[in-house]
């Protein structure tokens, strides 16, 4: 009887120390993500008034521009840490940051129209291709 108590109290303590793995670090990590979120918000405000926009806090408006932000600064520190010498190019935010990809093609970008004018330096200059002579049809097929 006395294992059994045994048995049971050290299940106990292992299930107890297991649970603690697993509840400590998800703790630590829900506040790490609380700093981040704070950070990334500050670093939003201050682009906010950096670039002289505004958006009405907790709006969904206000929400949904942060999230574009928080993509672009993890896009800048991904394309910057992927920098391989000084002379390779530093990224970083523009007033543009706050805008979705498609949002910036569809405000700034040109359109592309099937009928658009082509550009003197696309037209093709036919007297510098290559053109594949024929052969002469005179020509006997071997020479002894």
């Amino acid at each position: 009887m006395a294992s059994w108590e045994f048995c049971k109290s050290m299940l106990y303590s292992l299930g107890f120390c297991a649970l603690m793995f697993v509840v400590i670090p998800v703790h630590i990590d829900k506040k790490g993500d609380l700093a981040k979120k704070s950070q990334t918000q500050a670093k939003f405000n201050s682009f906010l008034s950096r670039y002289n926009k505004s958006y009405s806090v907790d709006s969904e408006d206000y929400n949904a521009r942060l999230e574009i932000f928080e993509n672009a600064l993890s896009t800048v520190k991904t394309l910057n840490r992927m920098r391989h010498s000084n002379l390779s190019a530093i990224y970083g935010l523009t007033e543009f940051s706050d805008l979705s990809p498609e949002e910036f093609s569809h405000r700034y970008l040109r359109k592309h129209h099937h009928e658009h004018k082509q550009h003197r330096h696309e037209r093709r200059n036919d007297h510098h291709s290559i053109t594949r002579r024929a052969i002469n049809p005179s020509l006997p097929p071997l020479i002894d």
